[in-house]
């Protein structure tokens, strides 16, 4: 017994303080659980926009997304490194080459051009007639601002018209579906008409986010205007519910029909939840705001 007491005793005694070291079942010494695309700014991050997409301003890893990542922002950049959006030269308006992506993340066609090279034709008399150096034809939707567009990418036929003045205006309201209730990120791009609907200023400015209303509550925005398209970015800690997503007040044009349902178009660029890309996502534009 004696024994006991001076060897087993005093071993278990030092068993003890070393278990409550060690913070056996406290949690002061925990730290919090850490998700990228949760919508909060948590340690280590240096952004986090509520989902995981990789093609606007905040990466799903929650790092900022620079020219030269490797991923292609849609908000800022044509390409990145080897992304090209599945571009070459061919669906750019060449007819042969390699296309490049420059060290600004925009298309570089220096190295895109015909396939071949015409060879000078001998006239009777002898003397070659000039070689014309070919160029690309101008081409309506090949991605490139080109002699006498005023916009590509855009409907119609390359050309944006202004509205000279304008009638009362008109809401349109968008909503989106999706085979997954948790979507928490959300990207739409929304096309208009606009010879017969427009919106003051463009890209980022203020006058165009502010015509951007009715979004879910705490959502996080991002609005910029292509002066054909309007693309919305909306993130939330929270899915977003089904049905509408927001609204956008367009003045419309007195010189021109009042906008129906037929002049506005809706995409779905990006739709994510908390764990990821989510397919299969849609919306629709309905004309009144309802």
């Amino acid at each position: 017994m004696n024994v006991f007491r001076s060897i087993v005793l005093p071993a278990m005694v030092v068993l003890l303080m070393a278990l409550g070291a060690c913070g056996g079942g406290g949690s002061s010494g925990e730290s919090p659980f850490v998700l990228c695309g949760n919508g909060h700014l948590d340690q280590g991050e240096k952004c986090d926009d509520g989902n995981t997409l990789d093609s606007d301003d905040c990466l799903s890893t929650c790092v900022l997304a620079v020219c030269g990542d490797g991923f292609v922002d849609l908000n800022s950049e044509e390409c990145d490194g080897d992304a090209l959006r599945g571009r070459d030269c061919s669906t750019l308006g060449y007819a042969a080459g390699k296309l490049i992506c420059s060290a600004t993340c925009r298309f570089d066609t220096s190295q895109c051009g015909p396939a071949f090279t015409p060879t000078p034709t001998v006239l009777a008399t002898g003397t070659p007639t000039p070689t014309a150096t070919p160029t690309p034809l101008t081409r309506c939707g090949n991605g490139v601002l080109e002699s006498g567009e005023t916009c590509d990418a855009c409907p119609g036929d390359c050309s944006v018209s202004a509205c000279s003045a304008v009638a009362p205006g008109v809401t349109v309201s968008v909503s989106y579906d999706s085979p997954d209730d948790s979507i928490a990120g959300l990207t739409v791009l929304v096309g208009y008409r606009s010879s017969v609907a427009n919106l003051p200023g463009s890209g980022s400015m203020a006058s165009v986010a502010a015509r951007v209303k009715n979004k879910p509550s705490n959502a996080i925005t991002a609005v910029n205007d292509l002066d054909y398209a309007l693309r919305v970015v909306l993130s939330r800690a929270n899915p977003i519910p089904l049905g509408r997503i927001f609204t956008i007040d367009f003045d419309a044009c007195d010189t021109a029909p009042p906008p129906a349902a037929v002049d506005f178009g809706c995409t779905v660029e990006g739709c994510a939840n908390r764990f990821g890309r989510v397919d299969g996502c849609t919306c629709v534009v309905t004309v009144g705001g309802q």
